[in-house]
């Protein structure tokens, strides 16, 4: 899990029904800040109770030239 991936929460943590889905804003080992969407807030979270939907893509990945 990296900077900008796209994230929501695993079924049965807590808050995972009003946490949909979240964008990583930093990762620290096995602690993960997400800024969760709608207002929701900016929280951090065992890594263990994230769930990957979209990794981050870099510019070369997506096709951009320089």
């Amino acid at each position: 899990m990296r900077v900008g991936d796209l994230v929501k929460r695993q079924e049965g943590w807590q808050g995972w029904k009003r946490q949909q889905l979240g964008l990583v804003v930093n990762v620290d080992r096995a602690v993960v800040k997400v800024q969760w969407s709608g207002d929701y807030g900016t929280f951090s979270h065992p890594i263990t109770s994230l769930e990957i939907v979209a990794e981050r893509r870099g510019l070369y990945e997506i096709g951009a030239t320089q």
